[in-house]
């Protein structure tokens, strides 16, 4: 009997990152693309208990926005996982702790990737 990591699993997420306190080209727009293929099995494991713990799926589609000119970042996060299709919009406002650790997560296995 395999242990959950020995399941094949597809996954691939797509994080979009718009907004911020200044507009600085190239920065205020940035789009992170990951597939699980690309990762080792310990960051696909972190990557799959980063979704899970943030609850992607209890979360409502778009967060509320709050007044036009706030100084804040937006987000849209696309997840497929084992063909179920998970999106979610949020900002720095609606951002709990298991989606900045999420985040965080996603950003730090592209930078190890693209380098």
């Amino acid at each position: 009997m395999g242990s959950d990591t020995d399941k094949p699993c597809q996954l691939a997420l797509s994080l979009a990152e718009k907004g911020g306190l200044a507009f600085i080209p190239g920065l205020n727009n940035v789009v992170t693309r990951l597939s699980g293929d690309q990762l080792d099995a310990a960051g696909r494991v972190a990557l799959l208990a980063a979704v899970e713990a943030a609850g992607l799926a209890e979360l409502p589609a778009r967060a509320p926005i709050p007044g036009k000119g706030a100084d804040y970042k937006t987000y849209a996060l696309d997840v497929e996982l084992n063909g179920r299709q998970l999106k979610v919009e949020f900002n720095d406002l609606t951002l709990t702790p298991p989606l900045a650790h999420l985040l965080e997560l996603i950003r730090s296995l592209a930078a190890a990737h693209s380098s």
